[in-house]
């Protein structure tokens, strides 16, 4: 484990009684006044040496780390051979054996890669009673005291087909980002940390409510502020269902704007524009509960997956399988999210405020 991710597990320390405290502190200043009334010039001459010292002192800079890598160092082919070792794992339905393999199958990716993961496994309440949940967790220790947080759902949505596998909801997600950990994994990182977060139980059982979807999201969201670390995130950026071949981003509404103009600002750097846009709708996604929380989120997704333009007719049935998934795709979203960590890995969580 990282001790950036020491966090996460909460772990009760002693400490001394606020009136010991309190008396080790006046003890100190009453010794250092009976000094300074006992020894005046030599009292003098030893600020002397400390304010001469602190003068002459060169200021202490922050260590210099290297910059992220080049966006082309991310391989699409690679992206799609990552999700095919995922969905040949089967159904990653939350609460079942399909989706414990998965999060430990994610683990040992990480591991693979560099990465010390963390499986956080915690219970909550769904319409079918409670079930067991995993986030799988990787960070890319920084030299800045911020994180941004890149954020991709693994689970599968239950009862469509025995044989279901979800490609692109969240087979396609869940295989860029491992290429990303991959891409960005690197022996000195400068900026900002990165957190990788794998998240179960986006997909509701019956219709999202505060007990159904969503579940991995608020855990996470909700770990972050009680542990006072949601003020140092910069951006969450959340990557869902953008393996497509007609690759047709919206963008919803209910996405930060700063965040936002950053990524067509990078999907024109990166000559793909045409395949980022502002969606009229607003979606109830995993980015959502940062937003709540007061964190600055994005929501990149197609939601527009189907036969043809507008129907959707993919999503959610038995039709959304890998021959409908492009490298082309994956290697576009992957490659503007670098350019997006380029923006943000060295700017501060205030300036990308919203309010």
């Amino acid at each position: 484990m990282t001790n950036g991710l020491k966090w996460l597990l909460k772990r009760a320390g002693k400490t001394q009684p606020r009136s010991m405290i309190v008396f080790s502190l006046l003890l100190s200043a009453t010794v250092l006044i009976s000094f300074i009334i006992a020894f005046p010039q030599q009292t003098s001459a030893f600020f002397k040496i400390i304010t001469a010292h602190s003068i002459h002192q060169p200021p202490s800079q922050e260590p210099a780390g290297i910059p992220m890598p080049d966006p082309k160092s991310l391989d699409g082919r690679k992206a799609l051979d990552e999700v095919s070792k995922l969905l040949a794992l089967g159904q990653r339905c939350s609460g079942t054996d399909g989706a414990e393999r998965a999060s430990k199958y994610i683990a040992n990716r990480l591991k693979e890669i560099g990465l010390e993961p963390i499986i956080d496994e915690f219970k909550d309440i769904t319409p079918e009673g409670e079930k067991t949940f995993r986030n799988i967790l990787g960070e890319l220790q920084g030299t800045r005291d911020s994180t941004i947080i890149l954020l991709s759902h693994y689970d599968t949505k239950s009862g469509i087909s025995t044989d279901f596998t979800g490609a692109n909801d969240s087979g396609s997600s869940t295989g860029l980002l491992l290429e990303l950990a991959r891409v960005l994994k690197q022996p000195k990182h400068g900026g900002a940390t990165i957190l990788f977060a794998f998240l179960d139980g986006e997909e509701c059982l019956k219709e999202y409510s505060p007990s159904d979807g969503l579940h991995g999201s608020r855990r996470l969201a909700h770990t972050l502020v009680q542990n006072a670390r949601a003020q140092k995130v910069t951006a969450a950026i959340l990557i869902d269902m953008i393996g497509d071949t007609n690759l047709n981003v919206g963008i919803p509404r209910n996405s930060s704007r700063h965040l936002t103009s950053i990524l067509f600002e990078a999907a024109k750097e990166e000559n793909t524009r045409l395949n980022f846009s502002l969606s009229e709708n607003y979606v109830l996604d995993d980015h959502v509960p940062f937003l709540q929380a007061g964190m600055a989120a994005i929501d990149i997704i197609d939601f527009d997956y189907g036969s043809e333009p507008g129907k959707n007719d993919y999503w959610h049935t038995p039709k959304d399988t890998i021959d409908k998934i492009g490298s082309d795709s994956l290697q576009t979203v992957g490659r503007v999210v670098i350019r997006m960590l380029n923006k943000l890995c060295d700017v501060s969580p205030e300036s990308i405020s919203d309010k």
